[in-house]
């Protein structure tokens, strides 16, 4: 009588439809991502913005519906910025319909300013190791000995990095959203601002897109952690000061003619990841109004995430291919 059976054995336990096999690589990766004291800090921190933009939603709605004076007071700051002349009209002839367009600014305020630096931060944290370590290891032999397809095991990577991003995205977007309506007087809000979460929606995934295939394509092709984070946060860094460089002479006076901040200096954004994605938020939440003034960088982040995902693609198997 043998002493061990070698021979194959039905599966006696749950099995899993070959549609979520990308879950279980996300579920893993999550898991541990948490381990991280760091990542649960960041995270922390990142919520922390959400507090202050609730309670400047507060403070606007406070003002638009209980405190005429004082919005007579906004009236008056935001007419002095000409990129708000808009909003300062509709408030002088109804309040309620101008609630959309200081709604926008918030949020996009919110997802420019605090949220864009932690983003770049939690993706250094996080992505830069789940590919590489696995080349390192040779952990990819135990995935692709089971019927995994690479779009698979790549997609389940994403979706690591993804659901943390989606904690500091769209998760405090729609709660800024949701406690806005909260606070307006009446539900009839809503009919206005019905399309903010979608534009939340896409505005998060504008940004966790490009920014998810980049790092890990770097993480596949350089096979080394620290390396793969040195190459993330170059683009941002670099393309930040050469934004700065490129528009110090020509565009130092759009501000001082009040020019809107979000959408000025668009000629060299496509130098930086960070004020591309910034300008396509910016058109996406209606506060830029054309398309082809932000054409360029929706074009640079296409290109660079189609690229990314063709070098991630190809290095994921590329150990195995003989």
């Amino acid at each position: 009588m043998p002493l061990h059976d070698l021979g194959y054995r039905h599966w006696e336990g749950e099995l899993n439809p070959q549609s979520v096999r990308w879950w279980v690589i996300a579920q893993t990766g999550v898991r541990l991502a948490w381990r991280s004291r760091w990542l649960r800090r960041m995270l922390v921190l990142a919520w922390m913005p959400a507090v202050l933009a609730g309670i400047v939603f507060f403070a606007v709605e406070n003002v638009l519906t209980t405190n005429p004076d004082l919005s007579l007071g906004i009236r008056r700051a935001s007419s002095q910025w000409p990129f708000l002349e808009g909003v300062s009209d509709e408030l002088e002839k109804d309040p309620a319909s101008a609630r959309a367009a200081l709604w926008s600014h918030i949020l996009l305020g919110f997802f420019r300013l605090p949220q864009g630096v932690l983003i770049v931060m939690l993706v250094a944290l996080i992505a830069p190791p789940l590919i590489a370590q696995d080349l390192r290891s040779r952990a990819f032999l135990l995935y692709f000995s089971r019927p995994i397809t690479r779009l698979e095991y790549v997609f389940g990577k994403m979706a690591t990095v993804a659901a943390y991003l989606t904690m500091v995205t769209i998760v405090p977007g729609l709660v800024l959203y949701a406690l806005g309506v909260g606070l307006s007087p009446n539900l009839s809000v809503v009919v206005d601002t019905w399309d903010l979460p979608f534009r939340v929606v896409a505005s998060s995934l504008i940004v966790i897109i490009p920014t998810v295939t980049f790092a890990l394509a770097m993480s596949a092709l350089l096979g080394e952690t620290r390396f793969a984070t040195f190459c993330w946060f170059g683009p941002w860094v670099l393309g930040f000061f050469a934004f700065t460089a490129m528009t110090a002479m020509s565009d130092s006076a759009q501000f001082e003619r009040g020019e809107n901040p979000w959408t000025m200096s668009n000629k060299w954004s496509f130098l930086s990841p960070y004020h591309s994605l910034g300008e396509v938020e910016s058109w996406i939440f209606g506060i830029q109004k054309d398309f082809n003034q932000v054409a360029p960088e929706a074009f640079m982040l296409s290109t660079v995430t189609l690229i990314s995902l063709a070098i991630l693609l190809r290095r994921v198997d590329a150990p195995m291919r003989v």
